[in-house]
C-alpha cells in the first residue's frame, strides 16, 4: 500500500540514495564524456537541496510500508505570479526509486501535489523532463500537461577541435564599456512562458524586461563574464554583438578533488544586433571565447530546438548535441 505524507527531516539521506541511483537518463548520465559516477545525485545536490531551504516549496514522499519509495518536490513562483496575474508553480524533482517504478507512485504523487496547488488556485504548473524518459512524459501527460518547449544541452571539450573562424570584429573582454544595454532586447533566452499562448501580453512583457534587467545588471556588476564585439565604419565604432556565460560552480564540485580547479563553462547568452546579423560575428564570438578560455571540464550552451540561427553558429564550433529536455505546463 502506498502513503504518501510530507517530508521529514528522517526523508533526506533515503531520498538522496533514491535520487543517486534513479536519474539514467539525465544530461550528465548519458554523456558518454562525462564519468558515470555522476548518475542523478547533481540533481539532488543542486534542486532539492536549495528546494528543502525554501519556504515556497513543498515536497511530498511515498512510502511504501514505511520505508521512503520516491518523493515530489514542487514550489510557487512568487515573481511569476506577480507578473502574470495568477499563481504559477513549478514542479522541482520527481523521483521513484528503481524497485518501485511501474508501481504507479510517480502518478501518485504527481496527482497528490495537483491536487493540493489545485487547493491554492494555481493556474500554471511548470516541469521540466528528460525527453528520453518516455515513462515520466507519459505521467505528466496523462495528468494534463502538455509541451510547450523542447531545448538541447550542447556541449564543448578540451579534446574536440578548436574551431577556425572569418575575422569580422574586434572582439575583447568588456571593461565597463556603454552600449552593451542597448543590445540586452535583442537577447532571445530558451524560456518556456513565451511559448504560452495562454499568458496575457502584459505579463509576458513583465517577464522579459525583468529577463532583460537581470542581464544588463549581471553585466554592469559583474556577475556575469562577458566579452564584446565592435565594427568599425568611416564614421563610427560600435558595439554590435555580445556574449555572456559563468562557471556552474556547484557542479565543478563533483569533477574537482583535492587542489583541482578545472571550471565549467555555461554560455548564457549571444547575442548581435539585428543589423549586423550572417555575417559570422556570432561565430566569431564564441570561437574566440573557446580559444580564450583554459583550465575547463567543459563548456555548455541550451538552445531551444527551434532556434535554428544559434544552432547553426554553435555546431559550427564544434559543440556537440548531449541531451534533450521537455518543457511541459499545465494551465487551468
Amino acid at each position: 500500500m502506498i502513503d504518501i505524507t510530507s517530508f521529514k527531516s528522517d526523508d533526506y539521506y533515503p531520498l538522496k540514495e533514491i535520487t543517486r541511483s534513479s536519474f539514467q537518463l539525465n544530461s550528465f548520465n548519458v554523456d558518454a564524456h562525462l564519468p558515470s559516477l555522476l548518475k542523478g545525485e547533481v540533481y539532488f545536490e543542486t534542486l532539492a537541496k536549495k528546494a528543502f531551504t525554501e519556504s515556497s516549496s513543498s515536497c511530498l514522499v511515498a512510502r511504501i510500508k514505511g520505508k521512503p519509495a520516491g518523493y515530489i518536490i514542487f514550489g510557487f513562483d512568487k515573481k511569476l505570479s506577480d507578473f502574470f496575474g495568477f499563481k504559477t508553480a513549478s514542479i522541482m524533482l520527481l523521483c521513484v526509486g528503481d524497485e518501485y517504478q511501474g508501481k504507479g507512485l510517480g502518478g501518485e504523487l504527481l496527482n497528490n501535489a495537483m491536487s493540493g496547488l489545485k487547493l491554492k488556485d494555481v493556474r500554471l504548473t511548470t516541469v521540466g523532463t528528460d525527453s528520453n524518459n518516455l515513462s515520466a512524459l507519459s505521467i505528466y501527460q496523462k495528468a494534463g500537461f502538455s509541451t510547450r518547449m523542447i531545448w538541447g544541452t550542447y556541449r564543448f571539450y578540451p579534446k574536440f577541435r578548436k574551431p577556425k573562424y572569418p575575422v569580422r570584429a574586434d572582439v575583447q573582454n568588456y571593461s565597463g564599456e556603454k552600449g552593451v544595454e542597448k543590445l540586452v532586447r535583442f537577447c532571445e533566452r530558451p524560456i518556456s512562458f513565451f511559448k504560452e499562448n495562454k499568458i496575457q501580453k502584459r505579463g509576458l512583457v513583465k517577464l522579459r524586461q525583468d529577463v532583460y534587467s537581470s542581464i544588463e545588471n549581471g553585466i554592469k556588476k559583474g556577475h556575469l563574464g562577458t566579452m564584446i564585439a565592435r565594427v568599425s565604419g568611416t564614421f563610427y565604432n560600435k558595439i554590435v554583438s555580445f556574449l555572456t556565460y559563468e562557471e556552474e560552480t556547484v557542479i565543478q564540485e563533483f569533477f574537482n578533488s583535492g587542489s583541482e580547479k578545472t571550471k565549467i563553462y555555461r554560455i548564457n547568452d549571444l547575442v548581435v544586433h539585428k543589423k549586423h546579423r550572417g555575417q559570422g560575428i556570432a561565430t566569431q564570438m564564441l570561437s574566440e571565447f573557446i580559444h580564450s578560455t583554459k583550465d575547463y571540464h567543459f563548456m555548455e550552451i541550451w538552445a531551444s530546438m527551434d532556434d535554428w540561427a544559434l544552432i547553426n553558429v554553435i555546431s559550427k564550433c564544434g559543440f556537440r548535441l548531449s541531451h534533450l529536455s521537455t518543457v511541459l505546463h499545465n494551465f487551468v
